[in-house]
């Protein structure tokens, strides 16, 4: 049985609650790692990995590109999905070539988005003020992009 991770960045915990939910629905075992803390040496111990973040102000988050950049030889030795919390449908491939090395998004079996959530309770103060502009009801702070979640967990589970 192939040995799996889903590595992943989450600033304001919505990003940790939807690989969690994927998580539960594998039917095999899988990991689950926060990007920071996580022993880039145990890379080595896993036969498939999916790797992502959230999108805020329009680009993922600094530490997720960070660790790829670092880590891109031991990346693209292995299986990889690429993914990407955000609330646009439409964009998650553009994010994605936008933050990771262009040979681990040419390595990538998949790259998607995998929806995400707004949670104005969670927000710093100015962000909270923002996000209530952007997104001014509660469907729109909400998009569960099912096909992606799905894809991964198809990628997941090999």
């Amino acid at each position: 049985m192939a040995k799996t991770l889903i590595l992943y960045f989450s600033s304001h915990g919505n990003t940790e609650k939807i690989v969690k939910e994927i998580q539960a629905q594998l039917r095999e075992p899988c990991d689950l790692a926060p990007i920071k803390g996580f022993k880039v040496s145990k890379l080595a111990e896993y036969d498939r990995i999916a790797l992502g973040g959230s999108i805020h102000a329009g680009r993922m988050q600094k530490q997720v590109k960070a660790f790829a950049e670092k880590n891109t030889s031991v990346l693209a030795t292995k299986p990889l999905a690429l993914f990407v919390g955000c609330l646009d449908k439409e964009k998650p491939v553009e994010y994605i070539e936008a933050t990771f090395p262009p040979e681990l998004v040419a390595h990538a079996t998949l790259k998607t988005g995998v929806g995400g959530d707004v949670v104005i309770e969670n927000l710093p103060g100015f962000m909270r003020m923002i996000m209530k502009k952007i997104t001014p009801t509660e469907d729109m702070r909400h998009s569960p992009n099912a096909e992606g979640r799905e894809a991964l967990k198809k990628f997941l589970e090999g």
